[in-house]
């Protein structure tokens, strides 16, 4: 093995693996692993170096961690060091403590100011940087050594996907997700793991739970309404769908999807409103002017009356209509006097 790298070794039989091989114990005897890093030549000028980099405020070296680099992970540049920043937690002194414990003085380290209030926020740094680099196997046992099993079973997931051993990865992503889908990055490659194998059913339930009540990006939204479109569950896309679109009416592709929703349901007065928004940004969507159109003649023929903006919105949606239904569109604007 290479002298100048830093490898893996075992503390029982000395073992040695590379810096990023995954296993989590010594694949010779079980055994411990520690990282070890190659003697530097400038290893006297490093407690300078550390000290130095302490009154930095911002990038990399303001971290408690990144600052000890050439210690932790030698290969790590600026460009891909993951930090928010982390460490640099105070030391406090509590008399009270000190006199319980009987001694004259003593300082305990504060880690509830990390960014999340969690020491783990000193081995999630570690873990993120390498999977930026897409070192998922290395970063999953980073996760794991900080004690987030949350986040290592994730990275783990992704590590086996990659390998293609798509069965390991959706059970580390079930790991991962929680029986409540609480963990939604997880949860989200799961479902779509469920869906790629055509099981829309599960992955539309998966994504579904985990959209909670907080917003999400937008592309879950459409995927889980999709999923449920397939399977011939319009309702359910629209209970997916109404959230998102309140929240952002403008998002031609949740709209989009929302009024196909509710036009398969029967539910045109509600479609109407959605399809007109959507329609004056994009006017020359040939199946959402026919959507529209229907949804205005079955709304007027249940009983609502044709005001003169609805027929002359109907004549403008006509016009741009040229799709195959012409002639049924000829005929429902006969039908309800919209000519």
């Amino acid at each position: 093995m290479n002298s100048e790298a830093s490898r893996q070794v075992c503390e029982q039989c000395h073992a040695e693996i590379t810096e990023l091989d995954p296993a989590p114990v010594c694949p010779t005897c079980g055994g411990l692993l520690e990282i070890m890093h190659a003697e530097r030549s400038d290893a006297k000028e490093l407690p300078l170096r550390f000290a130095t980099r302490r009154h930095e405020l911002r990038g990399p070296n303001a971290s408690g961690v990144w600052r000890y680099r050439e210690l932790v992970m030698p290969s790590a540049t600026d460009d891909v060091i993951v930090s928010h920043p982390e460490g640099n937690t105070p030391l406090l002194a509590r008399d009270a403590v000190a006199k319980w414990a009987d001694v004259e003085r003593l300082l305990m380290k504060h880690e509830g100011h990390n960014p999340t209030g969690s020491f783990k926020d000193r081995g999630m740094t570690v873990a993120m940087t390498q999977a930026r680099e897409g070192r998922y196997g290395p970063a999953a046992l980073e996760a794991f050594t900080a004690g987030d099993q949350t986040v290592a079973a994730f990275l783990r997931g992704i590590d086996l996907f990659t390998k293609g051993q798509i069965d390991q990865a959706a059970t580390q992503f079930q790991v991962s997700a929680g029986p409540r889908r609480e963990f939604f990055p997880a949860a989200f490659y799961l479902g779509a793991l469920f869906a790629a194998a055509g099981r829309d059913q599960e992955a539309a339930g998966v994504w579904q739970l985990a959209l909670g009540s907080e917003p999400r990006p937008a592309v879950v939204y459409t995927m889980a309404a999709d999923a449920r479109l397939r399977t011939g569950q319009a309702v359910s896309a629209i209970d997916i769908l109404k959230p998102a679109y309140e929240r952002d009416p403008m998002h031609d592709d949740i709209a989009r999807r929302l009024a196909m929703a509710y036009s398969m349901t029967g539910r045109h007065a509600d479609a109407l409103p959605v399809l007109d928004g959507y329609l004056t940004r994009k006017p020359t969507d040939q199946d959402m002017l026919y959507a529209a159109i229907v949804a205005q003649y079955e709304v007027t023929r249940n009983g609502q009356p044709l005001s003169n903006v609805d027929r002359a919105k109907l004549r403008k949606y006509s016009a741009a209509y040229k799709g195959p239904n012409e002639a049924l569109v000829e005929k429902y604007l006969q039908t309800i006097g919209a000519k």
